[in-house]
């Protein structure tokens, strides 16, 4: 009898349903709640990471002024961490401003290693100068600027990020922060023109063992290599004659002709490749009588003492020196084969001279690109174009 009454109250559905439903609810409410409060977290986040992005950036950027000069004497790093701060007001977190940063630092970023080479904390960002020492030249480096958004104390940011329906399960608050670091680096693109003479000069220069780099000196010979530098021609030229090359050494600002666009190498040589070109040819000699005495401000009316009367143009006409962009190869010997482009430089025309012997004699500089693009590695030529490293 117990046993029948036993079985009976088993098979008894009456209320049943009632229980289910009410499991079920919960369990909705549960996975509403994760659904709801998981999408708001990742749209905060989402917040963080582009106010981050912004500032870093701006401050990479602002490492130099918006409008110039263009120089190593403009470079601050405490302009970079101001505008850094500057930039957080203008993006949102939960409909509101952002309105702190935290662990700002600048410093020498590296781009192989993906770390800093040596960082200050925002306090000493004075203490970060440009150029870096001659032992970072022909590396990936650059200037950076590292900071995050947080949302872990009270204090920051309007604190943790709230939660709604999961505080039925005891969640009230996600604490969360976004990391980034913008740098700059070398020039790894340059656009028609920018290059100003059929020159190269060879990484190996900047790599040499105790260098004295602001007391050196290149002296380029026609149709003589040397150890460091050297003449090339474009890959759109098949042969490279003396007027040709004239119309390069005048340049387009004074009715020559620009030479093409180029950029680092990818290590993919094709000779139907349009520009950019990412390498140049070193077999070919300059024309002696590109160096003749031509001491006028009027252009000669051929190619000949042109590279003389650049040079005389540009110290003695319009009392400014001579500033060029080169670029630099992976090698210094002269080859039949393609050289890749490793990279660009600048320089000064210190004099271009007939007696005792044809030479152009150049030393080496540190400048800003505002034009060119970057990724190429620092040989002295630093370009504008910040990039998100992490």
């Amino acid at each position: 009898m117990q046993r029948k009454k036993l079985w009976l109250m088993l098979r008894e559905e009456d209320g049943n349903i009632l229980i289910l439903t009410a499991l079920l609810i919960a369990v909705f409410v549960g996975m509403l709640a994760f659904v709801l409060d998981l999408g708001h977290v990742h749209s905060v986040r989402y917040e963080l990471q582009n106010g981050a992005d912004a500032c870093a950036l701006r401050g990479a950027r602002a490492f130099f002024p918006d409008n110039g000069p263009f120089d190593n004497s403009a470079f601050s790093a405490p302009r970079s961490v101001s505008q850094a701060w500057t930039t957080i007001g203008k993006n949102p977190t939960d409909a509101a401003p952002l309105k702190d940063l935290s662990d700002v630092i600048v410093g020498l970023w590296d781009y192989q290693k993906q770390a800093f080479e040596y960082a200050y904390p925002e306090e000493s960002a004075g203490s970060f100068t440009w150029p870096p020492p001659m032992q970072y030249w022909g590396r990936y480096i650059g200037p950076a600027v590292s900071l995050t958004t947080k949302r872990e104390q009270a204090e920051q940011n309007y604190g943790p990020v709230g939660m709604t329906l999961a505080q039925i399960f005891g969640v009230t608050a996600v604490p969360m922060g976004s990391l980034a670091t913008a740098a700059l680096s070398g020039v790894g693109s340059v656009g028609p023109g920018e290059v100003d003479l059929p020159m190269y000069i060879s990484k190996d220069f900047f790599t040499q063992p105790d260098l004295d780099l602001w007391n050196s000196r290149i002296n380029l010979y026609p149709e003589q290599p040397i150890e460091n530098a050297g003449w090339f021609t474009p890959p759109d030229v098949k042969n490279t004659t003396p007027p040709e090359l004239a119309k390069y050494i005048l340049g387009p600002e004074l009715g020559g002709k620009p030479f093409p666009s180029m950029q680092v190498s990818d290590g993919a040589f094709d000779s139907k490749d349009p520009p950019p070109y990412d390498y140049v040819y070193t077999q070919n000699g300059v024309d002696a009588n590109l160096f003749k005495e031509t001491q006028s401000c009027t252009p000669p009316k051929n190619h000949v003492g042109m590279l003389y009367w650049r040079w005389w143009y540009q110290t003695q006409c319009l009392g400014q020196p001579w500033i060029i962009q080169l670029p630099v190869l992976a090698t210094s010997h002269q080859s039949s084969d393609p050289q890749p482009i490793v990279g660009f430089s600048e320089w000064e025309v210190v004099a271009v001279e007939e007696m005792p012997a044809k030479r152009i004699v150049i030393k080496p500089r540190s400048g800003v690109s505002p034009t060119g693009g970057g990724g190429g590695a620092f040989f002295g030529l630093l370009s504008l174009e910040p990039k998100l490293v992490r």
